[in-house]
């Protein structure tokens, strides 16, 4: 008589339940410890990230309005508008293969847009965690207040 005709259970759907439990559970442990990470640390990541953005931006618009003030024999704008405003101009170089208009570190990818009228220029930064910072307007006074996305 075999184990089936006796009324027996078998061992083996047992062990595959045990089985199937035991990667429940670790699936559940493996989305507890994503969802700690992106409630506790990824945020804080994200805010440094933001902050070095705005830095960098400052500095960036600060060698933009010291270009523009310089004289045309140093290279500069002098005072004639924002036309030729590219990173080249103020001495940035892309080691990654950025455009003129466009550079980049390891923060965020910046991007100068200048107005049609060449009175004023945008300056767009596009950071890690989606995060994106824009100054638009920049002209020779003290720049405005960002745009934090």
């Amino acid at each position: 008589m075999t184990a089936r005709e006796k009324g027996e259970k078998r061992q083996l759907p047992k062990k595959l339940s045990d089985r199937i439990l035991l990667i429940v559970l670790g699936a559940f442990l493996v989305l507890g410890v994503s969802t700690v990470y992106v409630q506790f640390l990824q945020p804080e990541g994200h805010r440094e990230n933001i902050d070095a953005i705005v830095q960098d931006c400052r500095s960036i618009i600060s060698a933009a309005q010291r270009w523009y003030r310089s004289s045309s024999v140093v290279g500069g704008a002098q005072r004639r508008g924002w036309q030729d405003l590219d990173f080249v101009r103020l001495g940035m170089v892309d080691d990654q293969g950025g455009s003129p208009t466009s550079i980049s570190n390891v923060n965020a990818r910046y991007t100068i847009e200048v107005a049609v009228d060449g009175q004023s220029f945008d300056l767009i930064a596009e950071g890690r965690y989606g995060s994106t910072v824009v100054y638009r307007s920049v002209t020779e006074a003290p720049p405005p207040e960002p745009e934090v996305r």
